[in-house]
This record gives C-alpha cells, structure tokens and sequence, in this order.
C-alpha cells in the first residue's frame, strides 16, 4: 500500500530437481513450498516462467535438446523441436516473444520468436563462437546474453532485433547465466574466480560496475531476481549438494529456501 510495490509473496518459482529418472522441472511457490511437477522422467532443465505460468524447459526426452512447454501438473509438448540443438530459454515481459540458443557444431547463436515458437529470428551471426543464455530486458527492448566471441563467455548486451551489441563484463575468464533485474539497472551473473569456485555478482548496465554477493561459501551459482527486483533466488553448496537459496539484490541475508531435500538447480523466478 505505501510503497506501491508489488511484493513477491503470490509470485511463482520454477526450479530443476534431481530425481531418480534424472532430471525434472517443478513450479512452486516463492518459497519454495507446494512443488509441483511440470515434467517427468528423462533430463529437463533450464526451465523460464511465462506471465501467464507456463513453463517452458529445455528436454532431452526425444534425443537432442529440445524446448517443451508446460504446466504444473500437466502435459509438455514442444515448443522449438527444429532438429538441432536448442537450449536455454526466456520470455518477453510482456510474454508475447521468446529468446534461446540453438547450436550447431562448434557455433551457438541466438534466435527471438514468438512466444508459440513461431517466426524464429536469428539475432547473432558470429560463426565459430558461442552465443548463450539470452535474457530480456525489462522493457523488451534489449537482450543480455553470454557469449565467448572475445576469448572467454562474457556478458554482452545487445537490442533484441541484434543490433547494437555492447560487451558489458570485462573482469574474470567465465562470467554466465546472466539475469537482468525488473527494475532495468543490474544484471546478476555467475562467475568463476581466482579459486576456481563459481559465486554470484552484480554488475550495473550503465557504469559497468561489478558488484561482488558471494564468497567463501561453495559454488553460487544460477541467479534470478524477483519480481520486483528486491530479492535473488539462487543455488548453493554451502551446505553440500546444492539446494535453493535466497538473497537481498545486494547479497544480504542469504537464506535457504524451505524445501525437501534433494538436489536442485537453475532456479528461475516468475516475472
């Protein structure tokens, strides 16, 4: 009421849980609590929620990866099945497009489509290199990605049409998995430091500042902001096998999420 802020109390979190068919994909509360699947058996992972709650993941169910489509509880069907190698996945906010990665060989590049997988556009053309791990802008305008076209996967942005391409991280040798806060001016990521160990950091679009959140603790890694941008939901092996954890948007208060044990990974808040 007073801060005209949307909390993320009815918000929806999406995770990967190993399982003993391999992989599945869950949706669940902000908290964690209440899971229920979304896929089952075989290896499902990467998973994105839409506006609407859907959840689309990357599969292995028929071979190659692939992006499925589903809900809690549900049946998937396919989303992208081209008959190459398509990973990783996120939704426009207002959910009208999608952004992923399709490989082929040696080389990785980005398409945007729409959000039925429809009228796919490659938005990166840069043969023999990687390009990963797309994740829209607040406004849609804009796409931050991971690529390796400079010697080692940094985080880049771009506009969403590939134009325009900037590289924004210049510090550490494998900086990934980039999530662009809702309120437009940090992009959390995941990086690989001098110990050889993955923790989280910040890094601001405009000044380029980094902004170390972890340290000392396991490897940190996956991190998705939620929807107001306040809080990070991430993964953790402080405590052993990695488990859900959440954080303020500047590292504080690092908290494990309520959940069944297990073993958990690439969580994704619902915007």
């Amino acid at each position: 009421h007073f801060t005209k802020e949307t909390g993320p109390f009815e918000s929806r979190i999406a995770f990967v849980r190993k399982t003993a068919g391999g992989k599945d994909v869950y949706l669940a509360d902000w908290d964690g609590k209440n899971a229920a699947a979304v896929s089952s058996g075989n290896i499902n992972v990467l998973p994105a929620v839409a506006p609407d709650r859907s959840v689309a993941f990357t599969s292995y169910k028929r071979g190659k990866p692939e992006l499925f489509l589903g809900r809690a509880g549900g049946d998937s069907t396919p989303l992208v099945a081209n008959g190459r190698m398509v990973a990783g996945v996120d939704f426009s906010p207002d959910g009208k497009r999608i952004a992923y990665s399709v490989s082929d060989g040696e080389n990785a590049e980005i398409y945007v489509a729409n959000a039925d997988g429809s009228g796919a556009t490659k938005v990166t053309d840069t043969k023999y290199f990687l390009n990963s791990s797309p994740c829209f802008s607040p406004d849609g305008k804009k796409l931050a990605f991971v690529s390796n076209r400079g010697g080692s996967p940094q985080v880049y942005v771009m506009n969403a049409d590939g134009s325009d391409v900037k590289r924004l991280t210049f510090q550490g040798n494998y900086n990934q998995t980039p999530d662009w806060s809702p309120r437009g001016d940090l992009i959390a990521f995941t990086a690989r430091d001098e110990r050889n160990a993955f923790d989280l950091f910040t890094v601001n679009v405009d000044s380029g500042k980094i902004t170390r959140l972890t340290q000392d603790q396991g490897n940190n890694e996956e991190p998705s902001f939620s929807p107001n941008g306040r809080l990070i939901v991430f993964t953790s092996t402080r405590s052993g096998p990695s488990q859900l954890y959440v954080m303020t948007f500047d590292g504080n208060n690092q908290t494990a999420l309520p959940v069944e044990k297990g073993t958990y990974s690439t969580p994704a808040w619902g915007k």
